[in-house]
């Protein structure tokens, strides 16, 4: 949260081509602006947003969870232990004959490490945000935010973290859609598609959540294994049946007329009568 701030503080107040301070930062400065008020404002809104989603999130696996009778639902509750609680809730499905059965461990672990490094580059950049707020939006103030942040870019450490953060945050960007995507096909399979892409769209765009929103909106749908979404599918598609006898048994030839008519009865070639032939009356 501090580096992005430092960030956002970097592309807007930009300097003039003499290297003086950009006219944002100079005017906010002539009102007496605060840069603790802009950064307790931007702090806030990050915590009430995860607040949020943490709430549709926790209460929303919940339910899943104790519907489903699952051991430990309680991690709901817990920020990392509800990346896990996901993964048993998806733990039976199958991708590419791969079973999902371990999923939530690895995403918890990649979550952790991702949020190990998040905080790693906020500390490390906190030099720079206390240079920043101790002057404010002075020319001295200015002075010392480019200084720091000059300093900071060249940190063998900070660039180090940086680079590591990006590649396992991406990596748990996917994981957790991944995961939304398993609830989604198990909890809402014909919609798992629409869901995934307004998930994407809300939180790269927004930053609020919406796949936690989801999640708590679609708690109370039972439990549709895709599998048995894609048989029902299949039914469907046949009416009611399927001519190989999806339902067990042997498979059949749905192609052989010989073994059964329509009404299950066994019917024997020999003894049907051949048809009339057009052409009789001309022999």
């Amino acid at each position: 949260m501090i580096t992005n701030f430092i960030r956002v503080l970097e592309s807007i107040f930009i300097t003039d081509r003499f290297g003086n301070p950009g006219e944002i930062w100079q005017m906010l400065g002539n009102a007496g602006v605060k840069i603790s008020y802009i950064f307790g404002v931007a702090a806030a809104r990050e915590i009430v947003l995860y607040l949020v989603n943490y709430f549709f999130l926790a209460f929303g696996l919940f339910v899943m969870a104790k519907k489903r009778n699952l051991k430990n639902t309680w991690l709901a509750f817990i920020p990392f232990g509800q990346i896990f609680l996901m993964g048993k809730l998806i733990a039976s499905l199958e991708i590419a004959n791969v079973k999902m059965k371990h999923m939530g461990l690895i995403a918890m672990i990649v979550q952790i490490a991702a949020f190990g490094l998040f905080l790693a580059r906020d500390i490390l950049s906190l030099p720079v945000l206390t240079a920043v707020i101790s002057e404010d939006f002075s020319l001295s103030g200015y002075a010392a935010f480019a200084d720091a942040t000059l300093s900071l870019d060249s940190s063998l450490a900070y660039t180090v973290v940086s680079y590591a953060y990006y590649f396992i945050g991406g990596a748990w960007n996917l994981f957790w859609y991944f995961l939304l995507f398993l609830v989604f096909s198990n909890y809402a399979p014909r919609s798992r598609f629409l869901f995934l892409v307004i998930s994407v769209l809300v939180e790269s765009f927004v930053g609020f959540s919406a796949g936690a929103l989801i999640v708590f909106i679609i708690r109370n749908n039972s439990c549709e294994e895709y599998r048995e979404y894609l048989k029902m599918k299949m039914h469907a598609m046949y009416g009611g049946g399927n001519p190989y006898d999806y339902d067990g048994g042997e498979y059949k030839d749905p192609y052989d007329l010989s073994k059964s008519d329509k009404d299950g009865k066994a019917s024997d070639d020999k003894n049907q009568t051949p048809p009339d032939s057009p052409f009789d009356e001309y022999k």
